[in-house]
């Protein structure tokens, strides 16, 4: 069974190993690597949370977002930036990142957040698919942070 809860820093050795197994994309391939401290891309951030999906205790997917105040056509808006979607291999195509994305949206609701938003590769077809059947616009935006 599939629980989700929030990070802590004794997660750090499990979510560097996570993201070493999940590269991004699928033609073009990025990998990318916050080691020796997973948490230091959140810790940019004024208000982060990093979520991770446990089966039988260890980590098998992650995400994570921060909110901020962003712009969009010049207006003010509560925003949530959502980045470091990340399953396990052996455990994609189970719903874990819709749960995980499910949990995002509810710290957005909680945190008064009218806008989510997110950059995803061109070429990474997994990502495009999950956000676009979850009812993302795919389309180019015009956000800029505060």
């Amino acid at each position: 069974m599939i629980k989700i809860r929030e990070t802590n820093e004794k997660d750090n050795a499990d979510l560097i190993e996570l993201e070493r197994k999940c590269p991004m994309g699928t033609s073009l391939v990025l990998g990318h690597d916050s080691s020796p401290d997973y948490f230091v891309r959140s810790k940019a951030f004024k208000d982060w949370h990093i979520l991770v999906a446990t089966e039988n205790k260890k980590i098998v997917g992650s995400a994570a977002c921060s909110i901020k105040k962003s712009y969009v056509g010049g207006k003010p808006f509560q925003t949530g930036y959502e980045y470091g979607f990340l399953v396990a291999p052996q455990h994609r195509r189970k719903g874990i990142a819709t749960q995980l994305q499910k949990h995002i949206e509810y710290i957005a609701l909680q945190k008064n957040v009218d806008l989510l938003y997110l950059n995803v590769i061109e070429k990474n077809v997994p990502s495009i698919n999950l956000f676009s059947k979850i009812g993302f616009d795919l389309g180019r935006s015009n956000v800029s942070s505060a």
